[in-house]
């Protein structure tokens, strides 16, 4: 029979997953996530394959592991939705937070319970298990990984060496190279921390040949795909092309980590403020090692992502449950040091008022922001309601209770703010659904085939694709002199600046069938 402390991963789950599912049915497919679901779309329809495909041609950034995953979803399903889409992501997300809660457990319940808390609360984690995210995959494998290695370690034995390179096997059919080499160095970091030498070199080396097994099968699988020339193209885009060269700093995660993974990142970073304060006055911490191999977690990944020429915010999506770990080892019941008993009292203290500060960002909005919102009324409302169960439960409540219910209104304000505010605003900026609509029916009506004029197929018609009633594949024509020798009239679609580029003699002879924002870009849909 399941005890109390291990039943409450289940409600853990499925409390998650719902957050990380409500409301998605009724939104469009915007930005980056409008690839993932043509490639789904395009498997839905032909089939499995074994890369993603886009225009019924192979795709070389990304394995198919992913898209393989929502297939599976759609085919179970009968249908394929933003939902179902969705789900893989979602469940991935969900079962992190309750792995998290779990390495957290096996020192203190409060410290699992605060972790998996702090973890919904970090903005890029919550935003990324709300859409069609690859990378939750590596994030989740990580997390699994660590919880092995550390169970191992508190029972005195070793890991099984096959359960975490098959882990690390399907973190790269996710994520490709990047999704075994992430998870693999925070292993590496954890035994380099703990001091076992002999495993960490057995480790490493079974790692480096799985490794290189995993880049033959990918490349034996392009050739067969494409032959040279796509094997080339997945070097070049899953190898080559992660090391090129930005003009973003060596510091970049460090800084936009400060807001994009708040609150966590923040708070993780004050608890390893203590933990080298005490370390360096040669005082041992409760779970002291546990906290050196989670920083080294941290550190590797933030360390390594930054030799990468290609920075964005995404690539460290990993470190979320770590640095979920550190912001809450105050709450953990062993800790006696002040400095982490005030820490503690102060992140109560702002999960305390975060119904009331976000009521205050609603309230003193400008007013052309509240015209977004269709629920800011009902919004304020349960703001209010929130702040005052957190006070009425401060009187009544023991104190470890009231800290649940502090986190648990944290959370309900945040993610209402998240999925109510933030996520509308983006759906209105990106929206494209609605002028597909309208260019279809007047395709429909005139019978005419569709063109994109200088746009790149991996951009702009991507998102036009997605949302047409029936799957079918455009035209795309270049330059002024290839537009004046076409044959037949088309339908085309262009950004504004492309159009207003046309010489005026040839404008005059179009006609402008649409001039509206097709995922906040400019566009002009005319007939010529």
């Amino acid at each position: 029979m399941l005890s109390a402390k291990r039943f409450l991963a289940i409600p853990l789950f499925l409390f998650t997953l719902l957050l990380f599912t409500y409301g998605i049915a009724s939104q469009e497919v915007i930005g980056f996530e409008s690839r993932f679901y043509l490639f789904a779309l395009e498997m839905w329809q032909r089939g499995f394959t074994w890369f993603p495909t886009t225009y019924q041609q192979p795709y070389a950034d990304y394995p198919v592991g992913y898209t393989f995953l929502i297939y599976l979803a759609a085919n179970i399903a009968g249908e394929l939705n933003k939902l179902i889409a969705i789900l893989p992501s979602a469940i991935t997300a969900a079962l992190t937070v309750t792995m998290t809660y779990q390495i957290g457990k096996l020192h203190d319940k409060n410290w699992g319970i605060m972790a998996a808390g702090l973890l919904i609360l970090t903005f890029t984690f919550f935003k990324s298990a709300r859409t069609l995210s690859l990378d939750i995959f590596p994030v989740f494998i990580t997390t699994t990984c660590f919880y092995i290695a550390y169970l191992a370690q508190l029972n005195k034995k070793n890991p099984s060496l096959w359960v975490l390179i098959s882990l690390l096997l399907l973190g790269f059919a996710f994520r490709g190279p990047i999704g075994f080499i992430i998870p693999a160095g925070a292993l590496c970091g954890f035994y380099l921390v703990s001091k076992n030498t002999a495993f960490l070199v057995k480790f490493s080396l079974s790692a480096v040949g799985a490794l290189l097994l995993g880049v033959l099968t990918l490349l034996s699988l392009a050739y067969y795909v494409g032959q040279m020339h796509f094997l080339q193209d997945v070097l070049r885009m899953e190898v080559w092309g992660r090391m090129s060269g930005s003009d973003l700093p060596f510091y970049f995660y460090l800084l936009v980590g400060l807001k994009d993974y708040s609150l966590s990142f923040p708070l993780a970073l004050l608890t390893s403020a203590g933990m080298v304060y005490y370390l360096l006055q040669k005082r041992n911490l409760a779970q002291q090692l546990l906290l050196l191999q989670l920083g080294a977690w941290v550190f590797i990944v933030l360390f390594g992502m930054s030799f990468v020429g290609e920075k964005k915010i995404r690539y460290i999506l990993t470190i979320s449950p770590a640095i979920a770990l550190l912001a809450a080892y105050p709450f953990n019941r062993n800790v006696k040091e002040n400095y982490f008993i005030f820490l503690r009292k102060g992140i109560i203290s702002l999960l305390f008022f975060s119904p009331l500060i976000l009521l205050m960002l609603l309230k003193f909005s400008p007013t052309s922001y509240q015209l977004m919102l269709t629920h800011i009324s009902r919004l304020m409302l349960l703001m209010a309601i929130l702040q005052v169960v957190n006070i009425v439960a401060w009187g009544v409540m023991h104190r470890n209770y009231v800290n649940y219910n502090v986190l648990l209104t944290a959370i309900l304000s945040v993610a209402s703010f998240l999925i109510f505010v933030v996520e509308p605003i983006e759906q209105q900026h990106n929206a494209t659904k609605q002028f597909v609509k309208r260019i279809e029916a007047e395709r429909a009506f005139s019978n005419l085939p569709l063109a994109f004029y200088n746009e790149q197929p991996d951009n702009l018609p991507i998102k036009y694709l997605i949302n047409m009633p029936a799957l079918s594949y455009p035209e795309f024509v270049y330059g002024l002199e290839n537009l004046n020798n076409k044959v037949g009239a088309k339908l085309y679609i262009t950004s504004e600046e492309f159009f207003l580029a046309l010489p005026k003699s040839l404008i005059e002879r179009t006609r402008i069938v649409a001039q509206d924002k097709m995922a906040h870009v400019n566009v002009v849909a005319f007939i010529f």
